[in-house]
């Protein structure tokens, strides 16, 4: 019963954490190593599979606003350009996060006080963009944007880097309004969690990995997990959206990253 109170736990982070710039695969990354004691490469991969609960939310939350996309080609052809480049930056990141991972054997210590400055670096650059920022009220989503708003996403693959945070900040810089910001932010978000899935059960069943996952978590905790996203997500995104426009997010990143160093360092006595 524990068990599976884990795995809720899982789906209700990820499906709040996933809307503000606070890397919800970093929170998965670590909870997944504390609640379920999986390796940093494993965690890591189920932060990332973690997100397709949340594709589905997006599709249900934004379904006008995609048909909107879709019905416009200005529009339509930059989310498949930014896109593309996601995908062109993104998977080579995803293969070499993961042989990293793999290969170096990283433990839980050293990765978690990673993960925390990478935190904090994502906090500053949010705090930047706010300082910075000058809203075009007329900006069109364009060819430029598209490549540099793609490539930047791309980054999210690492561990520590908010999808959300970067591209939402990124968008911000290059002039679009807080409201179109955050909606382009989650369809792009909404493709990019489709092709993480997919990116990762290839993977899986590539390195026949797949064949081990009974051993490292339970496939009905699985399911729970991706069932409790989707309806913590639907529940919380109308409000999660609003609250993320107007509080001081990066000073959630600055806390989360110090708590988590100070976890590391003393809580595990890693000196």
């Amino acid at each position: 019963m524990m068990d599976y109170i884990n795995y809720i736990i899982l789906g209700i982070v990820q499906g709040i954490s996933e809307w503000l710039p606070i890397s919800s695969k970093t929170q998965i990354m670590i909870l997944s190593n504390i609640l379920l004691n999986l390796d940093p490469s494993f965690s890591y991969i189920l932060g990332l599979s973690l997100e397709f609960g949340s594709f589905f939310a997006v599709l249900i939350y934004l379904k006008r606003d995609l048909l909107e996309i879709i019905k416009n080609k200005e529009l339509t052809s930059f989310f498949l350009i930014a896109t593309l480049f996601t995908a062109l930056i993104g998977i080579p990141l995803y293969k070499l996060s993961k042989y990293f991972l793999t290969s170096y054997k990283i433990n839980s210590e050293i990765l978690m006080s990673i993960l925390g400055i990478a935190l904090i670096i994502n906090g500053m650059y949010i705090y930047i963009s706010k300082k910075f920022l000058i809203e075009n009220k007329d900006k069109i989503p364009n060819i430029k944007d598209a490549f540099i708003v793609g490539s930047i996403q791309a980054l999210s693959v690492l561990p520590g880097v908010s999808r959300s945070g970067v591209t939402i900040t990124t968008m911000l810089f290059l002039g679009y309004k807080p409201e179109t910001a955050f909606k382009y932010s989650y369809i792009l978000g909404a493709i990019a969690m489709l092709g993480s899935f997919v990116l990762v059960l290839l993977d899986l069943l590539f390195t026949k990995e797949v064949y081990n996952i009974n051993e490292k978590v339970n496939f009905y905790g699985i399911i729970i997990s991706f069932s409790t996203s989707i309806l913590i997500s639907i529940i919380t995104i109308d409000y999660i959206l609003k609250f993320a426009r107007k509080a001081k997010v990066y000073l959630i990143n600055f806390i989360l990253g110090i708590i988590i160093i100070i976890y590391s360092f003393v809580l595990l006595k890693y000196f």
